[in-house]
């Protein structure tokens, strides 16, 4: 989904090609396997990456996002002449968090892979490794990283949902 994305109108249609920044909204049953309809939108605050995403938290001030996409994992080998060959292309669910405060423009703050033995690898976070990485997420909202250290929040806790880091952020802002 980076400049294009491809869909049928029903399951066994066929595929047709659509650039993103034609779509203004796209409305998907069960696009996150949940059996929920889901609504996306285009967001293209930055013209060099517009993007869909389906709106997942809206507090007072802060409004959060998820953007689904293919996590691309190539294996290169070499052969006995050492000339490098692609061995092959894995494909992983990824989700994108994004979030706004007060309409500004799109942050990026976390990734959360389908796969669990990813997650598993990014779930082994030191708390200090954590908390660095929340503060840099939220640089403007030291608040954030504060009451993740104050509530003891661990990755493994922030995967299983996202979205409680924008309700601390919301809650700080009012």
């Amino acid at each position: 989904m980076k400049k294009n994305i491809y869909f049928s109108e029903t399951q066994d249609g066929k595929d047709v090609k659509y650039k993103i920044v034609d779509i203004k909204s796209l409305v998907a049953d069960n696009a996150m396997q949940d059996g929920k309809q889901r609504t996306f939108i285009l967001i293209d605050d930055d013209p060099k990456f517009p993007f869909l995403a389906t709106e997942v938290f809206k507090g007072k001030h802060v409004v959060g996002y998820m953007e689904p996409y293919a996590f691309e994992n190539t294996i290169t080998s070499r052969t006995f002449t050492g000339i490098p060959y692609v061995a092959g292309t894995n494909y992983s669910g990824c989700r994108s968090y994004h979030y706004m405060v007060d309409g500004s423009k799109h942050v990026y703050y976390w990734n959360l892979f389908e796969s669990k033995k990813i997650n598993a690898k990014r779930e082994k976070y030191s708390q200090k490794k954590l908390l660095k990485k929340i503060s840099e997420k939220f640089k403007d909202y030291p608040t954030v990283a504060e009451e993740v250290e104050k509530r003891g929040l661990t990755a493994e806790q922030i995967h299983e949902d996202p979205t409680i880091l924008l309700e601390l952020l919301d809650k700080s802002l009012q």
